[in-house]
């Protein structure tokens, strides 16, 4: 498999993976916060790897306009942590099965040497400066993945089973 094929796969795995972790919920408890710990929602996880996706590798990498700006002030970075009664998972999963079809559609008409091309990664972290789009697939991919783990670990709080058991 190609490096183009490979991060396409890669893309819906974070999309599946997230979704998969989150089969069992409703919205309600998408919106439950642990009180014991400073931990946002799991529906604000969700978002958040949407916006993420949308701002790091839909707009910076592929350099696509941002498809879903609303929801940037619920899950961007420094927001409340909260799963607004505005939004649905189901709904959620919606904007980021499209999302995900721009950003591949926009992978497999690029040839593999775009990979090594450096991005726009002004506003972001020190540790993602500077990084060629290869390099940037792998941090934001990483960090959908660490956020699906954020998921479980608010399931067990909620009396949930983490994968689905």
């Amino acid at each position: 498999m190609d490096s183009l094929n490979l991060l396409k796969t890669l893309c819906y795995t974070v999309e599946n993976q997230t979704r998969f972790v989150c089969q069992d919920l409703n919205d309600e408890e998408a919106r439950w916060r642990p009180t014991n710990v400073n931990s946002p929602a799991i529906g604000w996880n969700v978002g958040h790897i949407i916006v993420l996706h949308d701002i790091m590798i839909n707009q910076r990498i592929c350099e696509n306009p941002i498809l879903f700006p609303d929801l940037i002030e619920h899950f961007g970075y420094a927001t409340e942590g909260n799963f607004p009664n505005s939004f649905t998972l189901i709904e959620i999963f919606e904007k980021f099965k499209q999302l995900n079809s721009i950003i591949v559609k926009t992978i497999l008409s690029k040839e593999e040497s775009w990979l090594d091309e450096m991005f726009d990664t002004d506003g972001f972290p020190p540790n993602w400066q500077g990084k060629n789009r290869g390099k940037g697939f792998a941090l934001a991919l990483n960090h959908g993945i660490a956020h699906t783990g954020q998921i479980l670990e608010i399931k067990r709080k909620l009396g949930k089973g983490s994968w689905g058991f």
